[in-house]
Parts: C-alpha cells; sequence; structure tokens
C-alpha cells in the first residue's frame, strides 16, 4: 500500500490533479533552500547546487533534524526509515569528519565542479528556486559554466515525496553557446558516512548492485550501508540511475573527473563487488554532443540536439528502490518519447493505461511461436503472453501500477523492446 502511495506522489504531479497541503520548504535567510517531507529533510546550497547548506534552517515546520553530528555544521540530508516520529532517525548521511559531497562536469578534457568540500562554486549559479504542488516538493538550482568556447546551462531539481523515503535529483545540461560541445561527462560523488559521530569509524560498506548490462533493465546502482553501532541503528543509503547511460561506482575520496568515474578507470564497477572502507559512492554520465543554441530546458530524457535530460534516485531504504524507480519514471515519461517502442514492430496505446490497452504488431510480422514477454523494472520476467493475432487487447490484471519492460519475440528473435506504464 506504501508503494502505491509513494508513486502517487509524482503521479500526482504528472497528471496535474493538486490538492493543498502545508508548504514544507523554503529559502532560508542565508538564501539556501529547505525540502522537508515526513521522513526526509534536505538543504540545498545556494551558491553549489548541492545538498549541505551553511545557513540554518527556517523555523516553519516540523523541527529540522539536522543535528551536525559531524561537526561540520551543515544541514545534508537526513532520514526518518523507521518512520518513527524522529525518534530514531539516520545521519547526517555525508557531514561526519570531512564532508565529501557534490557533482560537476568534465567537457572537453576540463573539470568543472561544485562539491562540499575541496572546492569552490565553479559552476556559478544563477537561481536557486522552491515550490510545493499536491504532495510533492521541489527546488530548481540553475547554473553556468562559461570558459573558453563552453557556455553549459545546469539545471538541478530535486524532488521529495511528503511520505516518501528517496528523493528525486533531475539533471539538465544545456549548450548556449554557438558550437557543438563533444565529451561532456557528468558525476555525482558521495561519501555516505551515514550514522558515525565526529570520531570513530567512519566506514560503510559499498556494493555495486546493478549496471545496465547486468539484466534486463537494469539501471546503475550502488550502496553504502552501515551496521548498527556508535549509539546508532543500522542505515541504509543507494544512488539509483533511471536510464541505460549512467553508471555506478565505489572508491576514492574527493573524486573529480567524472570521465574516469565513467570509464571506471581506478574505481569499482564490477555488479556483486563490495568494500568495507571510507570511500566514496558515485553515479557518470556521458554526453556524447550536443549542438549549439539550446533552450532553457528540454522535455525528454534522450539527447534532443542541444539539451539532455537525466535523473536519479537517493534511497534511505531498501524496501523503497521499486517505488522510486517507478517514481522517476513516471516523472519523466508520461506523454512523451520515454516509453515509445525501439522500432516500428509494435505499437501499444494508451500508455500509460488503467487497466488496459491495445496492442498492434506491424502486420507484415509473419507470427510464429511469437509471445510478448513482461519484465518488473527488476528484470525478472513476470509474464510470457503467446501472441497469434497482430491486433490484441492486453489486460493489466493484478500487476501493480509502475513501470514495466516488454519484448515482442518471434521464433526464437527479439524484434522489439520497449516499456510501458501501469497508472
Amino acid at each position: 500500500m506504501k508503494k502505491d502511495l509513494l508513486l502517487t506522489s509524482y503521479l500526482v504531479l504528472v497528471f496535474g490533479f493538486f490538492n493543498s497541503n502545508t508548504i514544507v520548504a523554503q529559502i532560508s535567510s542565508g538564501g539556501d533552500a529547505f525540502l522537508q517531507g515526513n521522513y526526509i529533510q534536505i538543504g540545498v546550497e545556494r551558491l553549489g547546487g548541492f545538498e549541505g547548506a551553511n545557513s540554518t534552517p527556517p523555523t516553519t515546520g516540523t523541527p529540522w533534524r539536522f543535528s551536525g553530528r559531524g561537526g561540520a555544521g551543515i544541514s545534508g540530508f537526513v532520514a526518518d526509515p523507521l518512520m518513527s516520529s524522529w525518534t530514531n532517525y539516520n545521519g547526517d548521511f555525508f557531514t561526519p569528519g570531512s564532508p565529501e559531497n557534490g557533482w560537476g562536469l568534465k567537457i572537453n578534457g576540463s573539470t568543472f565542479g561544485n562539491n562540499r568540500t575541496g572546492t569552490a562554486s565553479i559552476i556559478s549559479s544563477t537561481s536557486l528556486s522552491w515550490t510545493h504542488t499536491g504532495t510533492l516538493t521541489t527546488v530548481d538550482w540553475e547554473g553556468s559554466i562559461i570558459s573558453g568556447t563552453n557556455n553549459i546551462k545546469v539545471n538541478l531539481n530535486y524532488s521529495l515525496g511528503d511520505n516518501d523515503l528517496f528523493y528525486i535529483t533531475t539533471v539538465t545540461v544545456t549548450n548556449m553557446s554557438s558550437l557543438t560541445t563533444n565529451d561532456i561527462y557528468y558525476y555525482r560523488n558521495l561519501d555516505a558516512d551515514n550514522n558515525q559521530s565526529l570520531s570513530g569509524n567512519f566506514s560503510t560498506t559499498q556494493s555495486i548492485v546493478a549496471q545496465p548490462s547486468s539484466c534486463v533493465g537494469c539501471y546503475a546502482q550502488v550502496n553504502a550501508t552501515q551496521a548498527a553501532g556508535s549509539g546508532f541503528g543500522a542505515s541504509y543509503f543507494s544512488f539509483l540511475a533511471s536510464d541505460s547511460i549512467m553508471k555506478a561506482g565505489y572508491g576514492g575520496f574527493s573524486n573529480r573527473d567524472g570521465e574516469t568515474m565513467y570509464n571506471g578507470t581506478g574505481f569499482t564497477q564490477t555488479v556483486g563487488a563490495t568494500n568495507t572502507a571510507d570511500e566514496a559512492i558515485y553515479l557518470a554520465y556521458k554526453i556524447d554532443s550536443l549542438t549549439a543554441g539550446g533552450s532553457h530546458k528540454s522535455v525528454t530524457t534522450s539527447s534532443d540536439g542541444s539539451s539532455r535530460v537525466f535523473r536519479f534516485a537517493s534511497i534511505f531504504a531498501a524496501s523503497e528502490v521499486t517505488a522510486a524507480q517507478n517514481a522517476m519514471q513516471a516523472a519523466a515519461s508520461v506523454g512523451i518519447n520515454e516509453l515509445q517502442n525501439s522500432n516500428n514492430s509494435i505499437a501499444i496505446y494508451p500508455n500509460p493505461f488503467e487497466e488496459n490497452t491495445t496492442i498492434n504488431l506491424n502486420p507484415t510480422i509473419n507470427l510464429s511461436k511469437a509471445e510478448f514477454q513482461i519484465y518488473d523494472i527488476m528484470g525478472k520476467q513476470i509474464i510470457a503472453l503467446p501472441v497469434t493475432t497482430h491486433n490484441f487487447t492486453f489486460n493489466k490484471g493484478e500487476m501493480a501500477q509502475g513501470l514495466y519492460f516488454y519484448k515482442l519475440v518471434n521464433n526464437g528473435s527479439e524484434i522489439s523492446t520497449g516499456k510501458f506504464l501501469v497508472k
């Protein structure tokens, strides 16, 4: 039941069914932004656009739980995965010791980064704002990289559902210059110390859960977990990507080179690998080329020329991985080409759908032992439907709302793949 509520937080925004709610985010007197859900609190720094605000949180809403137990005096993010009314919560997740948390780009061999430790605001901020609509609180940060022939605009959108145990970061990279820009690498780096206090063992157990090539429908995921101890309970943190380009890894600490991180040079990217140490986890993404003359923001999750949009989730409970993946796809996919099939062999309409949808196959296909196979977001096959006609209705039956992947297999050969969304 709770997973339905989590996904609904995002479907409410996408489909336009809004309701009133208490505003739980605002810009502080110091200019930073703060998001507050029932189980997650986040501070976003105005200059760098990363989690880790310097200013004092606002006084409105539920008391803020940024304890500063690491001594850094910043507001990063905290979570209450046990839903204990903040009597037994986790965090601050990266503030003990030297707080490593941030993001950056590498463009044509030059590195640019905004990080809580080690660099100034190299990617300069141009705006910061927040909204609360329905059950979703969002913060938008925008900045620019203007260096040599580079003129890149970056928009970061942080989205937090009132009752979610994850939040979603959407990144839009736009080429504002008059020249095509090639080889852009993005990284998101975090040393997740989780519940450790100012002194002691800062180690967490890093593990690579998945990479895009590891199974059908798999996307990159890396965890940093910590067993109970140091006066706190066990904790969980995970980065989860929403597309097949982003890669996950761990290793190092103040990582600033998106290219080496993407390629895994000096880092671990092997699915199933684990290591217990005081080190960082990361996601990395590559944009091969952006054409000149960008607009403010794209509406697709793939290249539309001058802009590229991609997203990932920060998750605070292992039970919420599926809900986070569904929410990312719901936010990105409804009404745009994210849900379209990979070729002209199959058409699904409507998509998304509530109870049933119509599936039309290209009439030139000579059906022979054909199957319409459906997979959940973890890559597990849940349906293999024999296909004997080029037009049929598919009923969801007992399938829960969320994102699913399909394959059309004919005579043992895969002839089409795609996605659909049950809402």
